[in-house]
């Protein structure tokens, strides 16, 4: 529904009570997802990035750099 931020403020809230939840990797892809749509760029990239650090073996791995690399070219222009 476009409500962006309330996403990524309810998936911070669930990865700080469950931290090792077994939703928690959704929840970080989650907060990158929201800030890449909503064009905040330097946050999704360094959500992306907590990513990244703490599931490297993830199977949203690709999808994840790809996304990462579309808010890395938006930022730097």
């Amino acid at each position: 529904a476009g409500e962006y931020y309330r996403a990524i403020t309810e998936a911070k809230r669930y990865t700080s009570i469950f931290p090792q939840g077994k939703n928690v990797e959704d929840m970080y892809k989650l907060i990158g997802d929201s800030y890449l749509m909503s064009k905040e760029w330097s946050d999704a990239i360094r959500a992306y990035d907590k990513f990244i650090t703490r599931f490297p073996a993830s199977p949203f791995i690709n999808q994840i750099l790809f996304n990462k690399a579309i808010c890395m070219v938006k930022f730097s222009l």
